[in-house]
């Protein structure tokens, strides 16, 4: 089965992210994520494919680690700005003390949010991690 062509319901990426429904539901009304297929009206499912679920599982982990949507939504615009097409697609995130940076290189950090530095309580995303994770899983909900 290939997973790119598996689309997963609402119910089924909620519990892959860890969060309940109505979080997921929240998260599509208020634009912080966009199913690949959005509901079409009274009674229609949404579809969910494999880059949606990475973006969702990923903004779970950050507000797992205390990251707040509003920082989340900041942090979005603020990559899109700076020319990442899919910034939860790829790369590397970092979060510090409630900051989040965008890793560019293993010598170069950048604060998404105010350009500041922090040195302790340390949250790293392996992006390509969540990937591989969310495949596998998603291979196994879909064999079902």
């Amino acid at each position: 089965m290939n997973i790119l062509e598996c689309s997963l319901k609402t119910e089924q990426v909620a519990r892959l992210a860890g969060v309940r429904m109505g979080t997921v539901q929240y998260w599509v009304s208020t634009g912080l994520i966009t199913p690949h297929k959005p509901p079409q009206g009274s009674g229609t499912s949404t579809g969910w494919a494999f880059l949606d679920i990475i973006r969702l599982r990923i903004i779970s982990r950050l507000r797992n680690g205390g990251i707040s949507l509003q920082k989340i939504r900041i942090a979005l615009k603020r990559l899109g700005e700076w020319g990442e097409a899919d910034p939860l697609g790829s790369g590397r995130l970092l979060a510090i003390n409630g900051e989040l940076f965008w890793i560019e290189s293993e010598e170069h950090l950048v604060n998404i949010l105010q350009g500041q530095r922090a040195l302790s309580k340390v949250l790293l995303i392996d992006l390509q991690e969540v990937a591989e994770d969310t495949r596998t899983k998603i291979r196994a909900m879909c064999a079902a």
